[in-house]
This record gives structure tokens, sequence and C-alpha cells, in this order.
């Protein structure tokens, strides 16, 4: 009988224990605070690559042309000097012997797939990045060539036209369809009138673009 007691004690003890220690267990486990959230910390807006100055690599009477809205074709020793429009054509005329240089935009290029000469039995062309060469194969007066037993023969029709177009590179890396140059005509003068030498363009209307994006960024700052 005593021993039936100490049985029965012994398990009412262990089953306050348990009952003690679950409920502490439940107790924590409902009382303790969930953990905060994860910080999120959004990343700083990149900051855009500043717009240089379009106006500061022109040469004066460029620049000052575009500021007052003239397009008046220049002259810079050898080089005629145009203004660029998708909708203009410009003549070009080339002597024997001797080749013209078109001279393109250091941030846009071109190849020979691009480049097409009306009359390549006549004409030649070389194709570099930046430029393209162009000169008459035949003259329109017979000439000796300087150096050689050599005489060629006239030819009246030394007239053709050319076109080039081209590829932008932008300063992300980025390659997007260029200019479109055409120029027509050309021709083959005699040698008692001057040619031309060598062609290049300023844009007004990329200047201006560049000029108006340049002061917006800036007024954002």
């Amino acid at each position: 009988m005593s021993n039936q007691r100490l049985y029965a004690g012994i398990a009412f003890l262990f089953g306050i224990t348990v009952l003690v220690i679950g409920t502490t267990l439940f107790t924590g486990c409902t009382t303790q605070a969930p953990p905060p959230p994860p910080v999120v910390v959004a990343a700083p807006a990149p900051t855009p690559v500043p717009i240089p100055d379009p106006y500061a690599p022109l040469s004066s009477d460029v620049a000052a042309a575009i500021k007052h809205n003239q397009t008046p074709t220049l002259q810079h020793g050898i080089t005629t000097v145009w203004p660029y429009s998708a909708d203009r054509v410009y003549p070009l005329n080339c002597a024997a012997l001797h080749v013209t240089q078109i001279r393109l935009r250091d941030d846009e290029t071109t190849d020979k797939d691009n480049v097409k000469v009306g009359d390549k039995d006549r004409w030649g062309t070389i194709v570099g990045d930046h430029t393209v060469l162009i000169f008459p194969l035949g003259s329109v007066s017979s000439i000796a060539v300087p150096g050689a037993q050599i005489t060629i023969p006239p030819d009246p029709h030394m007239q053709t036209n050319l076109a080039i177009h081209t590829t932008l590179h932008l300063p992300n890396g980025e390659l997007v369809a260029g200019n479109d140059y055409m120029f027509d005509p050309v021709k083959e003068v005699k040698a008692s009138k001057s040619f031309t030498e060598k062609v290049e363009f300023y844009y007004p209307d990329w200047v201006r673009q560049q000029d108006a994006a340049r002061k917006q960024q800036e007024a954002q700052r």
C-alpha cells in the first residue's frame, strides 16, 4: 500500500514537472517577438555622364555660324567645310592623277560596302575608317603620266555620283545608323581649273541638339 502511494506521488510530481516545462515552453514561444524585417536600402541612382559642350571643339567661324543659325560654306586652307544635311547634294571637282579626300566625323566610320560610286569603270575609291578617297581613272584631256611612257587618252564622260553611308559610335559603345552623304556631280575638271582637294563637314542640327541636352542636364543638378 505504501509503495502504491509512493508511485502515485512520483507520478504526480512527474506530471506537474511536465506541465510546468510545457507551459514555460509554450509561453516562451508565444511571447517571443518576431525578428525585425530586413532593411532594404535602395541603390543610389546612377549619376548621368556629363554632356560636353559641343561648341568647345569647333573652330570659331563654325561655332559662330551655328549660333547665328547660318550655314555658310567655309574654307580652312585646302579644306572645304560644308554644313551637313541629309537632304543636300554636294559637288566635287576632281583632278586627274589626284585624289580628293572626304573626311568624316571622328565618331563615325564607313566601309567599302557602304561607299557606292556610280561609274566604277572611270572612278576609283579608297575607304578608310574616317575617310573616303575618290579619284578619276581617266581624264577629260589627254595627259602623259609623269615618269612613265604612258599617255591617257581623253574621255569626255568623266562624271559620276558618290553615296556614303556611315555608322555612329556612341559614347556607351553602341553602334547606330549614322549619316548619309550624297555627292553629285563628281566630275573631273581640266588642269587649268581648281579642284577640291579635301572636304569635311560641320553639323548644325547635332550641335544644337547636344547643346540643348547639356543645358537641360545642368538645370536638373
